[in-house]
Parts: structure tokens; C-alpha cells; sequence
């Protein structure tokens, strides 16, 4: 996780001029928190759903293992747009052409 936390964070302020990086980062923060509080809410409903009429530890262990196919579902639907974003470097600065 550590590996790729610092550059998914980093990566939105690419190609930003440097007067915009602090709306950038308004914007990203109120994202990142309400993209948190609605996926949490969204699973909490969909354990308890699961959970609804389980007595024994099968089919609450059952119940949890549904969630967990909900949560890699979720992370598949990330991952798609992710995978179009462009794969282009931005040039470093004093860099020549090559």
C-alpha cells in the first residue's frame, strides 16, 4: 500500500499550474471524503442486508463473504476508469528534447 498511495495521490496535480494546486486539493479532499462516507454507507447496508435472518456462525460468516464480493466489485468499477487515464509523462522541467 505504501508504494502506491504517494504516487495515486500525487498524480492529479500533473499539469497543473502551480496557482491551481490548492483548489485541486479542496477538491480532491472533499472527493476522497465523501467518496468514503458513501462507500462505507453503502456496504454497512449491504452487510446488515446479509446479516438479516442469520442465526448461526455459517451464515453470518456467509453473509460477510457476500460483502466482500461486493467490495471487489466496487474496486473493479474503480479500476475501469482508472485504466483510461493517459499514460503520458509530463516533461521535466529544464529537461531537453531527447
Amino acid at each position: 500500500m505504501g508504494a502506491t498511495v504517494v504516487p495515486v495521490l500525487a498524480s492529479p496535480y500533473r499539469g497543473l499550474p502551480p496557482a491551481a494546486i490548492p483548489r485541486a486539493t479542496s477538491a480532491i479532499r472533499i472527493f476522497q471524503q465523501l467518496g468514503g462516507a458513501f462507500g462505507g454507507a453503502v456496504l454497512a447496508v449491504v452487510l446488515q442486508r446479509q446479516l438479516a435472518g442469520q442465526a448461526d456462525a455459517a451464515g453470518r460468516a456467509a453473509a460477510f463473504g457476500a460483502t466482500f464480493w461486493w467490495v471487489l466489485g466496487f474496486t473493479l468499477l474503480a479500476v475501469l476508469p482508472a485504466l483510461l487515464l493517459p499514460a503520458t509523462r509530463a516533461p521535466r522541467p529544464g529537461a531537453g528534447p531527447a
